[in-house]
């Protein structure tokens, strides 16, 4: 955020579901989150795609051979 950043992904756990100090990560993140209005997609996700892009930001095997279609 403070580098101008208008959206991050956060592809990690260990936040809230790994007891205090975890929690204390996630509501500082929280902050940040909320104090810069950056777009946050995470943590503890595995990425996302748009197909119809081209955009493959994931780890999922197999992922960038998902075609385009009419779901979103």
């Amino acid at each position: 955020a403070a580098a101008g950043a208008r959206a991050a992904v956060i592809y990690s756990g260990g936040f809230a579901e790994t007891g205090k100090a975890g929690a204390a990560h996630q509501h500082r993140l929280a902050d940040i989150v909320s104090g810069t209005g950056i777009r946050l997609l995470g943590p503890n996700t595995s990425g996302f795609l748009a197909p119809h892009a081209g955009l493959t930001a994931t780890f999922v095997p197999g992922a960038a051979q998902v075609r385009p279609g009419k779901v979103a």
